[in-house]
């Protein structure tokens, strides 16, 4: 699973009056919980479509997106790691 680090509080003062006004806590926490949940589900996709079952269920363009996801996890600087694209 993507990790899941959330800010504090203190981490949130830290930054500048402008951005403070218009982020909260839960704000950017909740957006970190949505980047890893799209971590998890690029995971899921690369392991899922290893099944010719499930690659039958596949539209020409998600396998195209799931051999992208593949060749990126290869390589080095992301290989065991979660990401997001886009």
């Amino acid at each position: 699973a993507a990790p899941r680090n959330y800010i504090t509080v203190a981490e949130l003062e830290s930054v500048s009056a402008f951005m403070r006004r218009r982020l909260t806590l839960e704000k950017v926490n909740c957006a970190v919980d949505e980047l890893a949940n799209l971590a998890d589900a690029n995971s899921k996709h690369i392991h899922s479509a290893g099944t010719k079952a499930s690659r039958l269920k596949l539209s020409e363009s998600e396998l195209q997106q799931i051999n992208q996801l593949k060749e990126i996890s290869k390589n080095e600087e992301v290989k065991g790691r979660s990401f997001v694209l886009k």
